[in-house]
């Protein structure tokens, strides 16, 4: 779910050239090679052509070698290079971002908060493979250490804190992966706000870690549904359910998964918190989603059903005590019936879950046809609950 494809996708724009006027490095037309491939590297930035700004990115910090060996710009290049193809390449960041620090050492001012050695170490965790779990303890280690220091918000900053949180995560470690998505989020709010995807992965992280907890409190109920509320009001509308976002539908399914567990855990009994009772007798994250064509609510579409039965409760997972939910996404054809049904999204991922939930759709009709509006792109929401 949070796995490597998740990646923070920089925007890079200029910053050796910012670094090198302050170094004094006159870009005047001459023989240089290095200066000849800085200047091909701008120009394919402006026109946006992502594989020359490597190629050139590369080729400067290539020739600074060549020409100045170990010099102030050579180390800016070397990062530069180094900090435009980390999230995509970071393996092949490693000799520049090296290089770069050997050079200017590894918090030098001039690169500002995104410092060499923060971006280098997580590199280094990135390729680490399975087994060596080294690279992350030196990674957690370093980020403790400049946090206590007082570590400026940074978009590296935020991105190791959410490898960190991913890497806990899969060690089911519940309390670091809270305790790490949240430095990640005001990492992401403060030092990189554009990236509102990654903001969305941490809060989803966040509430994840409160409703997978082994005991949970209802204060921890009722914050995991404001993280996850809080993930879906972040994803702009979407187009159509063949389209639907992906990392959108993990928000809904572990939105809805809450539910379950709250309901399991609580029901709507009195003795419930009055903030969940309210929230369990209405909310639904779906009702959050937003769309790029006028489309008709659920509320204002009045939708009956001649027939919607549940699906079944797995019974492994029922043997299990496992709880969960999915999200389906479908459309009605004239005559009432479910057509194109996909699962968007479960939990646990890869469960019984969902296909029990399409299976069961393969029998809904309603009771009378719906208006055109009201045919496109539905949303379903499962909740399977153990009542005790």
């Amino acid at each position: 779910m949070f796995g490597a494809n998740m990646r923070i996708h920089q925007c890079v724009y200029g910053i050796a050239f910012i670094i090198l006027a302050a170094c004094g490095a006159s870009l005047a037309a001459d023989e240089s090679k290095y200066r000849q491939a800085y200047d091909n590297y701008m120009q394919a930035l402006e026109s946006g052509d992502r594989a020359a700004v490597t190629r050139y990115a590369e080729d400067a910090w290539r020739a600074a070698e060549q020409e100045l060996g170990d010099n102030r710009t050579t180390a800016v290049l070397a990062y530069n290079y180094a900090r435009w193809i980390y999230q995509l390449d970071p393996a092949a960041a490693i000799e520049p971002l090296q290089r770069a620090i050997a050079i200017a050492g590894e918090d030098n001012e001039m690169f500002g908060a995104d410092a060499p050695i923060l971006i280098l170490r997580y590199c280094e965790a990135r390729v680490a493979g399975d087994d060596d779990r080294q690279p992350l303890r030196v990674l957690r280690d370093l980020m403790k250490e400049k946090e206590r220091a007082g570590l400026a918000p940074s978009l590296i900053a935020a991105g190791s804190w959410r490898l960190l949180a991913v890497h806990e995560l899969e060690r089911k470690n519940f309390g670091r992966v809270k305790e790490y998505a949240e430095y990640a989020e005001r990492h992401f709010m403060e030092g990189a706000p554009e990236y509102t995807r990654n903001l969305a992965e941490v809060l989803i992280l966040q509430g994840v870690a409160l409703i997978s907890a082994r005991s949970r409190r209802t204060d921890q109920v009722e914050d995991a549904f404001i993280y996850f509320d809080r993930a879906i009001d972040l994803f702009p509308a979407q187009g159509g359910i063949d389209s639907f976002d992906s990392l959108l539908a993990t928000a809904l399914a572990w939105h809805a998964a809450t539910r379950s567990a709250a309901l399991t855990d609580y029901g709507l009994a009195d003795r419930t918190r009055s903030r969940i009772r309210e929230r369990l007798a209405k909310d639904e994250g779906t009702s959050r989603v937003r769309w790029t064509a006028p489309e008709m609510s659920d509320l204002e579409c009045e939708l009956e059903w001649a027939n919607q039965e549940p699906p079944e409760f797995p019974e492994r997972a029922l043997n299990r005590g496992s709880l969960g939910a999915a999200i389906v996404g479908y459309q009605l054809s004239e005559d009432g019936m479910v057509i194109n049904e996909r699962l968007l999204s479960e939990v646990p991922n890869q469960s019984e879950f969902g296909s029990n939930a399409l299976e069961s759709m393969t029998q809904w009709r309603l009771a009378a046809p719906a208006s055109a509006e009201c045919r496109l792109n539905r949303l379903a929401v499962f909740h399977y609950v153990i009542e005790y």
